[in-house]
């Protein structure tokens, strides 16, 4: 049975964690209203952009498949942009986790998808956030992986640099994170960085191919074009998703800590409505000890 000073700790325990719980969500908060705005007005943006990028890449590939058919001889050039694209591995999975927890359900439903994709796909696998790399130690224990960091809360220029020339290995990089939908909804979602996987071709038994929107002009040559964009394009188009996968978190995270905060309150609420109980009881007991000592006297 609770005593009154117990249930005082208690309510003492209570209004400090729930200190805590509001300070850790004006935090959040204060993080979400900084990023949320510029991140959702610049996905058309990025949108656009990677769709640009596919349309070059494409482009590029079907100039290489043209000089290899016109050609016997090819160019030392076309030999040493061959073999350096040959010397790539074809893909890389990669699993934007996080550094701490209180991040709801979106780290390990986007866990999910990610273990779902690498055990029916042959490919590379990079981790990034410590969280993450507990989660898949613990689960695949055997699979050997490249571990990067990456902060919650900040762009770490460094860090992202360090990301992208590991991805400059690699022909695709298929990102696994979290999206923000809303504050109660962040969903995980993946999504595809350098050369176009084919895709079918309607009534056909042909490998699949994709037309580009539009026709370019490049210059001064589409090796250049293809070079930039292979480095820069997506290094921007990866800090976007960096970006948007810190906002799901932090959303997430507010979503939590709002849950939480609601359901100290109401544990606070109880206790000091016990606490009033007990002081109530205790007044009464002292009344009654009072009468029945002032009757044995005969007062």
């Amino acid at each position: 049975m609770s005593t009154l000073r117990t249930i005082e700790q208690d309510i003492e325990d209570l209004t400090y964690i729930d200190t805590v719980m509001e300070t850790y969500e004006s935090v959040a908060a204060t993080y979400m209203r900084r990023t949320k705005k510029s991140i959702v007005e610049s996905r058309a943006f990025y949108d656009g952009l990677r769709n640009t990028y596919d349309e070059v890449s494409y482009a590029h590939q079907q100039e290489l498949a043209a000089i290899k058919e016109k050609h016997f001889l090819f160019p030392i050039a076309f030999w040493k942009t061959l073999t350096t694209r040959m010397r790539r591995g074809r893909e890389v999975a990669v699993w934007l986790s996080a550094n701490t927890g209180l991040y709801g359900d979106v780290i390990q439903k986007t866990f999910n998808m990610f273990l779902e994709h690498i055990t029916s796909t042959k490919t590379d696998i990079i981790i990034v956030g410590k969280r993450g790399k507990l989660l898949f130690d613990e689960r695949m224990p055997h699979v050997r992986y490249v571990y990067r960091d990456l902060p919650d809360t900040v762009t770490n220029m460094e860090s992202l640099t360090s990301l992208t020339e590991l991805f400059s290995r690699y022909k695709r990089i298929h990102v696994f994170y979290g999206k923000f939908e809303s504050f109660v909804s962040q969903t995980p979602t993946s999504t595809m960085l350098g050369e176009l996987q084919q895709i079918p071709v309607a009534n056909t038994q042909e490998p699949p191919r994709i037309k580009p929107a539009t026709q370019y002009l490049f210059e001064p040559s589409i090796e250049e074009v293809a070079r930039f964009f292979e480095t820069e394009i997506i290094g921007s188009l990866f800090q976007q998703i960096t970006e948007e996968s810190r906002l799901a978190k932090l959303a997430a995270r507010m979503y939590q800590l709002d849950a939480a905060t609601g359901h100290i309150l109401d544990i606070l609420s109880s206790a000091t409505f016990e606490r009033q109980r007990l002081l109530h009881q205790l007044a009464n007991k002292r009344q009654l000890e009072l009468v029945s000592s002032r009757i044995a006297i005969g007062i």
